[in-house]
C-alpha cells in the first residue's frame, strides 16, 4: 500500500512538471493587450488646407510574446511631399513610429523618427471621447532630442519644411 502511494505521488509530480513545461496558448493580459492594440490598426489621416498627415499603423510581433504598434507616415505641405514612408509599410526597419500601450487606458506611447529634423521624438495616441474613428496624435517638444545619427540611422539632407515641435492633431480613420 505504501509503495502504491509513493508510486502515485511520484507519477502526480511528474505529470504536473510536464504540464508546467508546456507553453500556454492563453495569456489573458497579452490577449487583452492584442485586442486593445487592434483598435489602433489602420490608416489615419488629418487634413487642413494644404497640409496632410497620413499614418498607417500595424500590430507587429517583436518577440515570442511581445507586440508593438509600428507606423509609417506621409507629411505633405503646400502640395509638396516632405516625407513619405507609406511605400515601406511592410518593413518594421523603416517604421517612423513604434509604440506600446499604457497600462491604465487605451493610450499608446510612441517614439517618432522625425525625418524632417533628423531627430527621435516621443508622443502619445489617444482616442477622442472613446470614439474608435478618431485619435489625438500628440507630439511633444522635448528639451533633449536625440539625433537619428546618434542612433545609427542613415538619413539624407534636412528638409526645408519641418514637422512642428508641438503637434496636436485629430486623425480620422480612413481604412
Amino acid at each position: 500500500m505504501k509503495k502504491k502511494i509513493i508510486f502515485f505521488g511520484v507519477l502526480f509530480l511528474i505529470l504536473n512538471y510536464a504540464q508546467a513545461q508546456q507553453t500556454k496558448t492563453f495569456d489573458p493580459k497579452r490577449d487583452l493587450d492584442l485586442v486593445r492594440m487592434d483598435k489602433f490598426v489602420g490608416t489615419w489621416e488629418w487634413k487642413s488646407k494644404n497640409t496632410t498627415y497620413t499614418l498607417i499603423l500595424k500590430k507587429w510581433k517583436a518577440g515570442d510574446n511581445f507586440y508593438v504598434i509600428a507606423g509609417w507616415y506621409r507629411f505633405i505641405k503646400d502640395g509638396k511631399i516632405v516625407v513619405d514612408q507609406l511605400d515601406n509599410s511592410n518593413s518594421i526597419k523603416h517604421a517612423g513610429l513604434t509604440g506600446t500601450l499604457t497600462k491604465e487606458n487605451d493610450s499608446l506611447n510612441f517614439s517618432f523618427k522625425d525625418l524632417t529634423r533628423k531627430e527621435l521624438r516621443h508622443g502619445t495616441l489617444n482616442f477622442v471621447n472613446e470614439n474608435p474613428g478618431k485619435i489625438l496624435f500628440k507630439l511633444k517638444s522635448e528639451k533633449r532630442r536625440q539625433s537619428l545619427s546618434e542612433l545609427g540611422t542613415k538619413s539624407g539632407k534636412l528638409s526645408a519644411e519641418k514637422v512642428p515641435h508641438d503637434l496636436n492633431i485629430i486623425l480620422n480613420k480612413v481604412e
